[in-house]
């Protein structure tokens, strides 16, 4: 039951999350930045959470000890998030997305190189693969064009969405909280963290420009924020974090869906093939598990 229980989360997850450009290229379109855009993200998913938490009758309440790795959980999210927004002013939503799905392969060298996960043929094949596919998918438009800096960009917000699966998974503090609870601090504190650099950094929260931004901004704050992290803490808790993580395969194939129905980005063999041969490192990862 654990079993199915995680899948069927790590799915819902990975498929939401993979809606993100669907909802953030709009509004990045009309004139918004990307740091205002990411506020908006998390204030807005922080405040319905609370509202959830309110309605559920749910407690706010933690110990001291607590806070650290909330604030560690949270600026690896950060990162993940940030990073990826920045992927897209280099590349097209599906390749960007794409690139940041390393995160299962580099999950699965976290946990081997600091947790004595034990390294096998396959778990490293599946790690040459994934490179490959990186590869593949870097060398786009006859030889090169696709911006190194854009690549590096989305395969570190990968590192940061790794780094914060494998906190939850080995964080016994993370573990016990409830997922509503560890949803909304790392949340919250990474809404302090992003509009402190905003103002610091940037310009800002800019206003809204139109209803549709409001509407845009709502769905990316419960789909690809609230949903997509509740569902990644449930997934997590019943099967892992490198289990969860491979079940990401359904963000890509999302995102590139995306991409070409709405966007009119094009598929190309070294997409297609790239794509092809990062999901077959992600099988591979997950039947390494399997004597």
């Amino acid at each position: 039951m654990s079993m199915f229980k995680g899948v069927a989360n790590g799915l819902v997850s990975s498929i939401s999350f993979g809606l993100i450009p669907l909802f953030t290229l709009p509004v990045l379109a009309g004139g918004m930045s990307m740091d205002s855009l990411i506020c908006y993200r998390f204030s807005l998913a922080t405040v319905l959470i609370a509202g959830l938490m309110l309605i559920r009758k749910e407690s706010f309440r933690i110990s001291k000890s607590d806070i650290p790795v909330l604030i560690l959980a949270a600026v690896f999210y950060d990162i993940s998030s940030m990073f990826l927004l920045w992927a897209y002013d280099y590349l097209g939503s599906g390749l960007a997305t794409i690139l940041h799905f390393t995160y299962p392969v580099l999950t699965t060298l976290i946990m081997m190189i600091f947790f004595n996960e034990k390294s096998s043929l396959p778990k490293i094949l599946a790690i040459i693969m994934a490179v490959g596919g990186v590869i593949l998918l870097s060398v786009q438009k006859g030889g090169g064009d696709v911006s190194l800096a854009g690549v590096a960009v989305a395969v570190f917000s990968g590192l940061g969405y790794a780094s914060y699966m494998v906190s939850i998974n080995v964080s016994s503090k993370l573990q016990n909280l409830k997922g509503l609870k560890l949803t909304f601090y790392v949340f919250l504190i990474g809404d302090i963290f992003l509009i402190a650099n905003s103002y610091a950094f940037g310009t800002g929260m800019q206003p809204l420009n139109s209803g549709m931004d409001i509407v845009n901004l709502l769905l990316l704050a419960f789909v690809c924020t609230i949903l997509s992290n509740q569902t990644l803490i449930v997934s997590i808790k019943n099967i892992g974090s490198v289990r969860a993580s491979v079940l990401g395969a359904m963000e890509p194939v999302t995102a590139v869906i995306v991409g070409l129905l709405v966007f009119n980005e094009l598929m190309t063999w070294k997409t297609a093939a790239g794509m092809l041969v990062i999901l077959a490192a992600v099988i591979i990862i997950i039947l390494s598990g399997k004597k």
